[in-house]
């Protein structure tokens, strides 16, 4: 005994019912599907605290720049500097007036060039009634971000390089070799000591270098 029974759609109800479930069967492939946009993180504050942490390693930079130069000078038969602390100090100080001011100048934000700095830091030598001090200085600026990758529209920074610390050091060093003047003073066998001092411009993502000679 079959509990199967049969029924009849009225022919008035047939295309109503067609049409129903055509609509109901397309309606499951014609929805929008629920994609997720993916937006890369703004990255500006990982940039922001890279580059503190970059700019806090200022004397590792100054240490790698006197090493690069002394490598310099021994490859090109000059006797190596001996590091002064004091002369650093100079430097230093030279390297932070040029960050505040944004620029590169060999003389101090009240016009003292760099024999005034370092004589009236007590390196001179007196001739008769003159003062005189024997001195080189280069200066330099590096810029320490690599790659800075932005969405065009949205101008969100989503990824970014900084050069290392020894990237900076070589740059430097590489740039004053480059130049004629800046070379004469590097490799000059006058010089036997040496200082050097950076400062590191967050606003401009940039060391300052200055590397006296005596």
């Amino acid at each position: 005994m079959s509990s199967r029974r049969s029924f009849r759609i009225p022919r008035s109800l047939g295309l109503f019912a067609v049409i129903a479930f055509t609509c109901s069967f397309l309606g499951c492939f014609s929805r929008s599907p629920n994609v997720e946009r993916i937006i890369p993180p703004d990255r500006e504050q990982d940039l922001l605290s890279s580059l503190q942490s970059l700019g806090g390693r200022s004397q590792e930079v100054e240490e790698l720049v006197f090493q690069f130069v002394n490598k310099v000078r021994e490859e090109n038969g000059v006797p190596t500097l001996i590091y002064d602390a004091q002369v650093a100090t100079v430097a230093r100080k030279h390297s932070e007036e040029m960050a505040l001011s944004g620029g590169l100048s060999h003389l101090s934000k009240d016009g003292k060039s760099p024999a005034e700095r370092l004589k009236g830091s007590g390196f001179c030598w007196s001739l008769g009634e003159d003062v005189l001090v024997l001195c080189g200085e280069n200066v330099g600026k590096v810029y320490v971000v690599d790659t800075l990758l932005e969405n065009r529209v949205t101008r969100r920074l989503y990824d970014f390089t900084l050069k290392e610390v020894e990237e900076v050091a070589m740059e430097v060093v590489k740039g004053w070799m480059a130049s004629e003047e800046h070379r004469g003073v590097m490799l000059d066998s006058a010089f036997r000591r040496t200082g050097v001092g950076v400062w590191f411009s967050l606003s401009e993502r940039a060391f300052y270098i200055t590397q006296d000679f005596l």
